[in-house]
């Protein structure tokens, strides 16, 4: 399982990378492996997941707006967005590789190392309303949910 958590850790650096840089995920992916001379196997779940949120980052955006009432995603953290996202992602879309408890922790503990001081909390309430609302309906379901989350009293705002 470490070689899992390093897959997310890298993922996430990448998917960071590219909030920045206009590219190829391939590409960054390459660049940064040998920049930091990543393991093979470790790249290749990595790889999976930035794949993942590309393919549904739309729809994993929509979660993260429901979820996060009266706030915009723009005000969210890019570190908090890119954990969730890739989170939420594997929480929505690779659910028969990964329990959703699973999920929701190693998107924790990459807030408790990545973050600030309230990401872990953010972050965890942010995939619990997901989880708990959103992963047993279709997404047209989602888009139509009325309900939304609580998550206005603590929020990682970056300006």
């Amino acid at each position: 399982m470490a070689k899992r958590r390093t897959s997310r850790e890298i993922a996430l650096k990448i998917l960071f990378h590219l909030e920045f840089n206009e590219e190829p995920y391939l590409s960054a992916m390459e660049r940064l492996s040998v920049l930091h001379q990543w393991d093979e196997d470790a790249l290749k779940y990595a790889k999976e997941l930035i794949q993942n949120v590309i393919e549904h980052k739309k729809e994993i955006d929509s979660y993260i707006i429901k979820a996060s009432k009266n706030w915009r995603l723009e005000r969210i953290g890019i570190i908090e967005r890119c954990i969730l996202r890739m989170g939420i992602g594997e929480l929505c879309y690779m659910r028969e590789n990964v329990p959703p408890k699973v999920c929701i922790d190693e998107a924790v503990e990459l807030g408790k190392m990545y973050g600030n001081g309230e990401s872990a909390a953010f972050i965890n309430g942010i995939m619990d309303f997901i989880y708990k609302n959103y992963t047993n309906q279709s997404h047209e379901e989602c888009i139509n949910f009325k309900e939304q989350g609580g998550m206005n009293e603590v929020q990682p705002i970056r300006d």
